[in-house]
């Protein structure tokens, strides 16, 4: 019934602005929450404003990218990313976390045992990256691929992790 992402999600934007898709002839019948209830932004879509005042720094830098994205073609933008990850998975040493069929083209995940190490020391030469989630938030690194990444950042991040391990 509903698609929902947001605008940093490999949409090279800032944080947020969510960005929804709605099935006009809904398929489920329980009642929302009014949280939830996209009846409001629906009914003010056809007059184009929004219910709420939005953040218009969000919608111009999402405005943006997505014609930035639409430029190049949405198949040629996805390409790019599984380049970036091909190529980051290609130099990282470390065993990855998702077997070959199921990897990410913008995220890879790999087994550390200095997941706090290798972060700091990314971060303090300007990178971030996360550590696994749950029980893996000791061990697991990941390393996403999104928006304005070029290959020599990959290669940067790629030669600290290979120091660990």
């Amino acid at each position: 019934d509903v698609i929902a992402t947001a605008s940093h999600k490999a949409f090279m934007s800032v944080p947020g602005a969510s960005i929804i898709f709605h099935n006009i002839n809904p398929r489920s019948i329980n009642k929302l929450p009014l949280s939830m209830d996209l009846n409001k932004f629906i009914s003010m879509k056809e007059k184009i404003e929004t219910p709420y005042t939005p953040p218009i720094n969000v919608i111009m830098g999402l405005d943006y990218s997505t014609n930035y994205i639409l430029k190049i073609g949405v198949d040629r933008y996805a390409e790019i990313h599984r380049e970036r990850t091909d190529y980051l998975n290609g130099l990282v040493k470390l065993k990855q976390v998702a077997k070959k069929e199921f990897r990410s083209n913008t995220v890879s995940a790999f087994y550390t045992k200095d997941a706090k190490s290798i972060i700091n020391e990314l971060r303090e030469i300007g990178y971030t990256i996360a550590t696994g989630m749950g029980s893996l938030s000791q061990n697991v690194i990941r390393i996403g691929v999104m928006g304005d990444v070029d290959f020599n950042d990959i290669k940067k991040v790629a030669e600290v992790i290979n120091k660990y391990d």
